[in-house]
């Protein structure tokens, strides 16, 4: 489901931005990674915020961004989360609140809007 409805915004070497833990999307995309890396999962948020900086001074436009609303790693792939994007959960190991709440300024500044979403994902972009 979740491939068909990407094919509708991206094409095999556009900029996507996938967050948290959604490296294989990347490749089976064959998109590009918006801040250069496609496991962002594995940054801490100071590394997750001087990447997106980076990336935003050089990109001609804001890549389409594919969030997930589940952890997939620790055998949760399939169990919906409601707390998995706020700011008020506790950080454990597969959770942080500040990478959190530096992607979710990024997609504040740059008027991000949900345009697909199932129980796992959203398919959010930017207003251009």
């Amino acid at each position: 489901e979740l491939l068909l409805e990407l094919d509708n915004y991206v094409v095999p070497g556009d900029t996507l931005l996938c967050f948290e833990s959604l490296p294989t999307l990347q490749y089976l995309t064959r998109t590009v990674p918006f801040i250069g890396a496609s496991w962002v999962w594995v940054y801490d948020s100071n590394s997750v915020k001087i990447s997106l900086l980076r990336a935003e001074k050089t990109a001609a436009k804001m890549p389409v961004v594919l969030r997930q609303k589940t952890q997939p790693i620790g055998g949760k792939w399939t169990t919906f989360d409601i707390r998995y994007n706020d700011t008020v959960s506790e950080d454990n190991y597969l959770y942080k609140k500040e990478r959190i709440i530096v992607y979710n300024a990024f997609l504040n500044k740059h008027k991000y809007k949900i345009v697909w979403e199932n129980d796992l994902f959203q398919i959010l972009l930017a207003d251009q």
